[in-house]
């Protein structure tokens, strides 16, 4: 739903392999895909213990999470609201990512907890979202 100002409302999907980036009323205008980047895992970290390896291999994903959500907001532009749904708990560093960007600092956010979505369903739960918001 685009909104007074230019200003759009976004739904953004996020499971253990996809992140859908959804505006209304144009549906899914991103689909980003976790698994296209490099992934880090324990057999790749050669001579050392395992509590040192499986916190290097830690360090290495929070790392990668936060440059996918830092992804995910340059695709956004004059956001409105956000509504950041689906199962996966990396929708949790996105909205912390969100919420400590200043040039997003009068965005509202919202999440949802939600089963495993195609982009047809995800779009549909964000068009439902919005209109019953603006109902209310």
């Amino acid at each position: 739903m685009t909104t007074e100002n230019n200003l759009v409302d976004y739904g953004i999907y996020m499971d253990h392999k996809n992140a859908f980036i959804i505006s209304l009323p144009h549906g899914v205008q991103e689909a980003l895909l976790e698994e296209d980047t490099e992934q880090f895992k324990a057999s790749d970290i050669e001579g050392s213990t395992d509590q040192s390896r499986q916190l290097h291999v830690q360090n290495r994903e929070n790392e990668f999470l936060k440059k996918f959500c830092k992804a995910i907001m340059g695709k956004i532009e004059h956001p409105n609201n956000i509504l950041i749904f689906g199962p996966s708990s990396s929708k949790f560093e996105l909205q912390k990512e969100i919420q400590e960007n200043k040039s997003l600092k009068n965005t509202s956010e919202e999440i949802k907890v939600t089963d495993t979505l195609s982009k047809e369903e995800a779009t549909r739960f964000v068009g439902e979202h919005y209109n019953r918001s603006a109902s209310i």
